[in-house]
C-alpha cells in the first residue's frame, strides 16, 4: 500500500511486520525464514524456495525485504534479503526454471537501481507531469505490441 499511497502509516505498519516475520521466522544458523514459528507441537519447521504459480514465501521475503532496503536505506533488510536467497543457491543454481521470482530479487538486488524525485510546491503541477509521463508510457507500450 504504501507504494500506491506514499502514506507513512502503511509503511511503519510493514516494517512491524517484517521485523516480527524476522524476530519469530528467522533460522539463524542456514538463513532464510521457516514456514511456521517455533512450537513443540511440530516435528519440523520447513524452509521452501520453490516457486510455482505461487512465489514462494522466502522469495516473497526477500523481495519484500530488498523494496524495505531501498525505501529505507537500512542494509540490514538487504543483508536479510541476500542470506535468504544464498541459502537456497544450490537449488536455485540447479533448477532455476523452479525458482523464477527468488531469480528476479536476486538480479533486483544485483541491479543498480536509479531514483527520480519528482518535487514541487504544486501538487497539480507534479499531477500534470504524471499524467503526461502516463500518456509517454502507454503510447511507447502501444507501438511496442505492433
Amino acid at each position: 500500500m504504501y507504494l500506491s499511497t506514499f502514506e507513512a502509516r502503511y509503511l511503519s505498519e510493514t516494517i512491524k511486520l517484517v521485523e516480527k516475520m524476522i524476530e519469530e521466522l528467522w533460522d539463524s544458523e542456514r538463513g532464510a525464514f521457516f514456514q511456521a514459528k517455533e512450537s513443540s507441537e511440530l516435528i519440523l519447521r520447513n524452509k521452501e524456495i520453490y516457486d510455482g504459480a505461487v512465489p514462494s514465501g522466502n522469495s516473497v521475503a526477500a523481495y519484500v525485504l530488498y523494496l524495505l532496503y531501498r525505501i529505507t536505506g537500512d542494509t540490514r533488510y538487504q543483508k536479510y534479503a541476500n542470506e535468504t536467497l544464498n541459502s537456497f543457491a544450490k537449488e536455485i543454481k540447479a533448477i532455476k526454471s523452479a525458482h523464477s521470482f527468488a531469480l528476479l530479487v536476486q538480479d533486483l538486488l544485483f541491479s543498480e537501481p536509479i531514483d527520480i524525485v519528482i518535487a514541487s510546491r504544486d501538487k497539480k503541477e507534479i499531477d500534470r507531469f504524471l499524467e503526461q509521463m502516463r500518456k509517454n508510457i502507454q503510447k511507447y507500450a502501444g507501438a511496442c505490441k505492433n
